[in-house]
């Protein structure tokens, strides 16, 4: 609106009303067609009609030049009177205002603080949440000049993982970026062509980007760490763009998790999937999410901004036994589902294993563990005295064992059959 006052200081406006080409094609979707020029416009062909009208000129002529949008003034005022001296027409035109208003193909800016005020709090401007939590927006400027951006699919996946250290507490977040684009368009200049744009990727201040796929420019922002990435696609062709980074801490406090997604404007259709995996053994409590588990999951078209929310649910399960295996004779692995506390599994008294005489009655092993060591799941055993028995069967007897979270394994003690299966 300052450009504007710069250029023409003598006109008095109380703000901005802008639209895009969605607005106008739902509009003769109400009223069905419209005459303007010798032209007739209808849902079907009102994008193309006017980029044929606007670029069928002679680009030498300047008065061709200056005029070539002309036709733009007259077409909205036609169909504005037409709806207006149309009753039957208006509800269906306010509701179309409103949803677009709330999917952002119609954004408003008045000087009036009051009217503004309420604008903003319907979220009809614009603006963007201040940064409380997750953050995430993907915003995307056409710089070749065609129409190709309208004939671009697009495809956001934002994957969250939270880590736990459970000798400080704190935890730690881990995301990956993936944006697909496919272009779907022909040549067909000036509509569709080559295309070339610049994205923006708009995260929590304090980001830090770990890798990248493509050359990437972080931008500088006192609110978000910004990644740029410029996208070059012919029609046809088919890109994925990766970052993964590092969350900063403000981001999660270790309950309660919010995110901010956030459309970007004028956008259509556009799909985007969100999955957050908190530690194994906690459950995810929302009204936001599909939760599974200690899974967060979301996939639709962001038709408009979203926030999500979730809480973590104490793990109060006992731990299970996920997989084992006798590697060698004096190596055995056993692996639980989740991270276990290393003072039950420690001491090799704690644990007995007993050949059962299934398989090889005549043969009999007296087995001792000798040494045990344990790395997050995964439970190593050396043992002395099995022989070599092929399928035959052992028990392992593990009388007590806790999570992280002390939670025991049940029953105690607790049994397990594993069988010799050594490979070569």
């Amino acid at each position: 609106m300052k450009m504007y006052r710069l250029t023409d200081s003598r006109t008095n406006f109380d703000g901005v009303i802008a639209v895009n080409s969605k607005v106008l094609e739902d509009m003769l979707k109400i009223v069905k067609k419209i005459e303007v020029w010798d032209l007739e416009f209808t849902p079907e062909n009102v994008f193309e009609l006017l980029e044929y009208s606007v670029n069928n000129i002679d680009r030498h002529d300047i008065e061709q030049i200056k005029a070539r949008k002309g036709v733009l003034g007259p077409l909205s005022s036609a169909l504005i009177k037409k709806i207006m001296f149309s009753p039957l027409l208006w509800r269906e035109t306010s509701d179309m205002i409103v949803r677009n208003l709330n999917e952002k193909h119609i954004q408003l800016h008045f000087f009036d603080s009051s009217l503004q005020k309420a604008i903003n709090a319907r979220g009809w401007d614009g603006t963007w949440p201040k940064p409380d939590g997750d953050f995430l927006a993907v915003v995307e400027s056409n710089l070749a000049g065609m129409k190709s951006d309208r004939y671009i699919d697009r495809d956001v996946n934002y994957r969250v993982q939270i880590w736990e250290n459970h000798e400080t507490g704190d935890y730690t977040l881990t995301g990956k970026i993936t944006i697909t684009m496919e272009h779907f368009g022909d040549y067909n200049v000036p509509v569709s062509g080559p295309y070339s744009g610049y994205i923006r990727v708009y995260l929590p201040y304090g980001t830090k980007v770990k890798n990248a796929n493509v050359s990437i420019k972080e931008e500088a922002s006192l609110k978000h760490t910004i990644i740029g990435t410029i996208i070059r696609l012919n029609p046809g062709d088919r890109q994925t763009i990766a970052y993964e980074v590092e969350l900063p801490s403000s981001v999660f406090n270790g309950e309660d998790y919010h995110l901010d997604l956030i459309k970007q404007a004028g956008t259509i259709d556009d799909t985007y999937s969100v999955v957050i995996e908190a530690p194994q053994g906690v459950s995810i409590q929302s009204d936001d999410f599909e939760t599974r588990e200690n899974y967060a999951i979301w996939k639709k078209s962001l038709l408009r901004d979203k926030s999500f929310d979730f809480t973590l649910l104490p793990d109060k399960l006992g731990p299970r036994i996920a997989y084992t295996e006798i590697q060698s004779l004096s190596d055995i692995l056993v692996v639980f589902n989740e991270r276990m506390s290393t003072e039950s599994l420690t001491d090799p008294l704690n644990i007995t294993i007993e050949d059962l005489d299934i398989t090889n009655p005549e043969t009999h092993d007296t087995i001792t563990v000798k040494d045990m060591s344990f790395d997050y799941r995964d439970l190593k055993l050396k043992v002395e005295g099995m022989t070599n028995q092929p399928d035959e069967f052992y028990k392992i007897t593990i009388k007590s064992a806790y999570d992280i979270h002390g939670n025991p394994i049940q029953p105690v003690p607790k049994v397990i059959t594993l069988v010799q299966r050594i490979s070569n």
